[in-house]
């Protein structure tokens, strides 16, 4: 099974963004995703990428046609409660840029469209 934040289970997850598509229908523009999508425990860069990636999965299957914008929170860094070292920075942003625009069909469409998200992000 995928990992996701704390000990929620992807049929859980999946539940709740099925529940919340078929309520909210097309109604809104888009999806503010506040951060903290992994749990205390979770170090290690591979784990967060990991666990960053199958939220932005989820989030990006059940609201396909919805730009979502996610945010960083203290649980989402490599290491808990800090941000990313200043050698480690550019590896971090662009390994998120990769997560939350690349690996998103519909934010990666809204980059073809404005570019200068791109130039303020990294």
């Amino acid at each position: 099974m995928p990992k996701l934040g704390g000990t929620a289970s992807k049929d859980f997850l999946d539940f709740v963004l099925q529940d919340a598509a078929a309520y909210l229908g097309d109604s809104f523009d888009g999806i503010l995703f506040a951060g903290d999508n992994c749990d205390h425990g979770s170090k290690g860069k591979e784990l967060i990428h990991e666990i960053m990636g199958n939220v932005t999965e989820r989030l990006a299957e059940a609201f396909p046609d919805k730009v979502v914008l996610n945010s960083i929170g203290n649980n989402d860094v490599w290491q808990h409660n800090n941000a990313p070292r200043k050698d480690q920075k550019d590896a971090y942003y662009t390994d998120m840029w990769n997560v939350w625009f690349e690996g998103n069909a519909m934010n990666n469409k809204t980059l073809a469209i404005n570019k200068t998200i791109e130039e303020s992000f990294k």
